[in-house]
């Protein structure tokens, strides 16, 4: 009776479809949409307007109302699908394809690009306005998909994307950006012939459809040279448009802003002349900031201050993250910062770590030298791998030489002493002192 009772209790607790809106109306007013699924609604006279931003709940279809359309200005360019709160959301995302295939555009503009194979709006959404948690992953955040690319796969957001963020996507044409990756080769960078290949790797993956890789490369092998070029191609191909260079230590990051200042590209420029690069002091992008060098702990306090009712950080102001040395990111040891140790424990410090990497709706490219099981976890096995052993063979790497050591004939044949041997010369040894006040003994 008591286990009927609770569970009577809690399905009076769960949110109906109604309710659920309400709380996605608030989420999307953050994000800086206009939103209200009653006085904003199709039926109760909703419509798109020149130069705002709206979503406009139980907007027709041919295959029913759907819970919202997203415009940007009068172009729908994404599809909501909201469910109940206790409802499985990955799932849901097949609804939303069905309004993008019915929407039927009757004076509005279809967005650039479009149609999409089968599908009118491009981005699809499926909500039931719980917070994203890892452990309850299909049943919560906001799941997103790009339907403009058949190998693009559903995944799940911490927020929503911006208007600007959305147009900004909109732009974006990652087949003709990849394209131009495998029409140009990268033999006209300053690169060895392994980096040459961790780059191709990258962007056969990238291609591919991967959301994580990870490149394991042997210390000095020059994986912060070798992620600068990633960096460059990526962004000159327009496969990205800002980049986050990821560090857990001040120095790291400080070396690679310098490398980023000093490395040579094409037509003898460095990458923070070809493009705006923020610092370390930096604490947010502009619009023209293509790579932002930050610290996993900075990103830690400006996701939390954003918690406590700060200035909320867009999940769309970077679309690729390179995190250097990843396999440190989560590990105390013995060089923590002062940030990291008021963290309670490993764990705890390795969520918030995770949650700076799952905040953004980004590729992620991690670079180490010793890929442990946690950062397999994260990014994934290594797509490219360059050892110790395989760069001394290369001879671009000298491997440890052997000890030497120092053959007596007193460390080989030791001191005998055989029965009734003379042992007089042992009294034939003096004081000895030097001048350093050093003093012993010495025989004559």
């Amino acid at each position: 009776a008591v286990i009927q009772m609770a569970q009577q209790a809690t399905h009076s607790f769960q949110l109906d479809e109604s309710d659920t809106r309400l709380l996605i109306d608030a989420q999307l007013r953050a994000a800086g949409w206009e939103a209200d699924s009653v006085a904003l609604s199709y039926r109760g006279g909703g419509r798109p307007s020149k130069g705002r931003n709206v979503a406009i709940a139980e907007w027709p279809t041919a295959s029913g109302p759907a819970d919202y359309i997203l415009f940007a200005g009068l172009t729908p360019i994404a599809v909501v699908e909201a469910k109940r709160k206790a409802t499985d959301v990955a799932g849901a995302i097949e609804q939303a394809k069905r309004y993008s295939k019915s929407f039927s555009f009757t004076g509005e503009p279809a967005a650039e690009g479009a149609p999409w194979g089968e599908f009118g709006i491009p981005f699809l959404f499926a909500t039931n306005g719980r917070p994203f948690l890892r452990q309850l992953k299909t049943k919560s955040g906001i799941w997103f998909l790009d339907a403009r690319r058949a190998t693009n796969h559903p995944r799940p957001l911490e927020d929503w994307y911006t208007p600007q963020g959305l147009a900004e996507l909109l732009k974006q044409d990652s087949e003709k950006a990849d394209a131009r990756l495998r029409a140009e080769s990268s033999d006209y960078l300053p690169l060895r012939d392994y980096q040459h290949a961790a780059i191709a790797a990258v962007e056969r993956a990238i291609a591919a459809g991967r959301q994580d890789m990870l490149l394991a490369m042997a210390t000095g092998t020059g994986k912060t040279r070798l992620a600068l070029c990633v960096i460059y191609r990526l962004l000159k191909a327009g496969r990205f448009r800002r980049v986050l260079f990821l560090v857990d230590r001040t120095a790291l990051g400080e070396q690679a802003h310098n490398a980023f200042k000093d490395v040579r590209l094409e037509s003898l420029q460095t990458l923070t002349e070809i493009y705006d690069v923020k610092g370390l002091g930096d604490l947010q992008p502009e619009p023209d900031t293509r790579l932002h060098v930050a610290t996993v702990q900075g990103m830690v306090r400006r996701l939390m201050v954003a918690s406590d009712g700060g200035a909320p950080v867009p999940v769309d102001w970077y679309d690729c993250i390179v995190v250097d040395e990843c396999h440190r990111g989560y590990a105390l040891d013995q060089e923590m910062s002062d940030l990291e140790v008021e963290f309670r424990s490993e764990a705890e410090y390795l969520s918030k770590y995770r949650r700076v990497l799952d905040h953004f709706d980004a590729v992620r490219i991690g670079l180490t030298a010793t890929p442990a099981l946690h950062t397999t976890e994260i990014f994934g096995p290594p797509i490219y791998e360059y050892g110790y052993r395989q760069a001394v063979i290369d001879g671009y790497l000298t491997d440890h030489e052997p000890p030497i050591r120092i053959l007596t004939k007193l460390n080989q044949e030791g001191i005998h002493w055989s029965a009734g041997a003379d042992g007089s010369w042992l009294r034939r040894c003096g004081p000895l002192r030097s001048g350093s006040g050093w003093s012993g003994s010495a025989c004559s």
